[in-house]
């Protein structure tokens, strides 16, 4: 019997099948997203939309709706499908309230069936951090259109267009979280990676799947419109160099700077990627300053969003501190409101321990547990980089995989011998003899303390090493016993795969 791993490189060619391609893949997205009962409307928000009441006060009542994206568009949606009147354009809540009154959020949002967001996601934590990503662009894309053109009231329409760009990819991480994992992998950590994967795994670009749903759900004509326009900016043709945007064009450029700046937040891919993006969008029609101070105010929109929706908030890199106002007396007190460790780790563990019952049967499972597992170490733990070692075919060196987070120089040069002389002290090579996690030695990379290692066990036999680590701080601490406890809790769900 071979010990080694599955590799993780070409998961979507090794993913797809005659039976199982772009189009049956699609389909399975756009039904979902068709079926009312599939995808899950904050029980929360609706019961504060209630307690309003008919009477309240009309912004308050838009924010509120526009806490749960989906919400939001699902009410346009029904709205602009019941009105009878040709003459008024449904195309944001804004324009319910003033068309129809705050009577008729209320008349629709009594047949819309709810759900308990933390429930939804109890196990499906690698669906959440796709949640994460999709509730930061659209925060992201009302403030940058707001930057763009500041004198037309486009906010309400950036930021549903923006939600129905993130539609696809959300449900697909729901309905099919092996394909999402396969995207994520394919991805290799770049967000033009993502675009190029997306189309090859689903057959349509983001804007062409979102032109697709707006158009099959009903939606005001003008998010199919937008979306044309999105897609022109996913092939380059459409760009921040153009002098006179018209306001469709704005907000599919908006839309897309928002995704590509949520991307490398939730990549936790380092502070650098965000100034190298900000940076090159600098110019025409956005400025630098202008978008770090957007950035300055995302972490406390997000966590009081996830308040709002009854959910526990994903960490957010502890970096974004650097974008905070120098007048902020307390720069870092967002960071100490997210909710404890133990609360943020639970979902990954159940979602572990929900696709260990399914591993045999399922092609690709085992991508979902490493998927679920690097981002537990990030947004359910406080490491900053998190990497799988495999063993190779010939049992003596341990080799990067795949990894997440901070981005590593050249890892497919590193190489981890086992019987090396200094074995003694590489946290790896003694997780795997040990068959346990580790927390001392000599740090693989030189710029991350503290650590942890841990095996993949299959059959008593190590087959694999998953290491994470933090950015080394002037003033950094070791791992907390909490912290500790938690690596150990994950390590278990590792130490023995089911037969494959």
């Amino acid at each position: 019997m071979s010990h080694t791993l599955p590799p993780l490189t070409n998961n979507i060619q090794n993913l797809l099948t005659d039976s199982f391609n772009p189009s049956s893949l699609r389909d399975l997205v756009y039904n979902s997203i068709n079926n009312e009962e599939f995808f899950p409307y904050s029980r929360s928000i609706v019961e504060k939309i209630k307690a309003l009441g008919p009477s309240a006060d009309p912004n308050k009542l838009r924010n509120l709706i526009y806490s749960d994206q989906f919400l939001a568009l699902n009410i346009i949606r029904i709205a602009n499908i019941s009105t009878t009147n040709s003459y008024q354009t449904i195309k944001t809540i804004g324009d319910i309230i003033t068309v129809s009154g705050p009577e008729k959020i209320f008349e629709i949002i009594s047949n819309i069936p709810t759900q308990d967001y933390s429930s939804f996601f109890l196990n499906k934590a690698t669906s959440c951090t796709m949640f994460q990503h999709s509730q930061i662009a659209s925060f992201l894309a009302r403030k940058i259109i707001r930057l763009m053109k500041p004198t037309n009231n486009f906010q309400e329409l950036a930021y549903s267009f923006c939600s129905l760009i993130s539609l696809a990819p959300v449900a697909l991480s729901i309905c099919h979280p092996i394909a999402f994992s396969a995207l994520n992998f394919d991805s290799n950590g770049s967000f033009r990676g993502l675009i190029n994967t997306f189309k090859e795994l689903i057959g349509f670009s983001f804007g062409q799947c979102a032109s697709q749903i707006g158009y099959a759900l009903d939606l005001p004509p003008v998010y199919v419109e937008i979306a044309k326009h999105f897609t022109l900016v996913e092939k380059e043709k459409l760009t921040l160099q153009k002098e006179d945007l018209t306001g469709h064009e704005a907000i599919a450029l908006a839309a897309f700077l928002a995704q590509k700046l949520a991307f490398e937040i939730c990549s936790f891919s380092g502070i650098q990627g965000i100034q190298a993006t900000i940076r090159n969008l600098d110019g025409l029609h956005v400025h630098a300053l202008d978008l770090e101070d957007v950035i300055a105010l995302l972490p406390n929109f997000y966590l009081k969003l996830s308040e709002n929706l009854g959910l526990k908030a994903l960490r957010l890199p502890d970096y974004l501190v650097w974008f905070a106002n120098i007048d902020d007396p307390d720069p870092n007190a967002w960071y100490r409101k997210l909710p404890p460790l133990n609360e943020r780790i639970r979902s990954f563990i159940f979602e572990l321990r929900s696709i260990s019952s399914i591993l045999n049967n399922n092609k690709g499972a085992f991508e979902q547990r490493v998927n679920c597992t690097l981002h537990a170490l990030i947004k359910g733990l406080n490491f900053d980089r998190a990497v799988l070692l495999q063993l190779d075919n010939d049992q003596k060196t341990l080799n990067i995989s795949t990894s997440i987070g901070v981005k590593l120089y050249a890892p497919e040069n590193i190489s981890r011998a086992i019987n090396s002389d200094e074995s003694q002290t590489m946290p790896d090579i003694q997780a795997m003899k040990q068959r346990k996690a580790t927390f001392t030695g000599t740090p693989i990379f030189q710029d991350g303390w503290p650590f942890v290692a841990f095996p993949v066990v299959e059959h008593g036999k190590t087959i694999g090493v998953f290491y994470a680590d933090k950015i080394r701080r002037p003033n950094g601490d070791a791992l907390t016993p909490q912290e500790e406890i938690a690596c150990v809790a994950i390590s278990e769900e590792w130490q023995e795969l089911p037969k494959n």
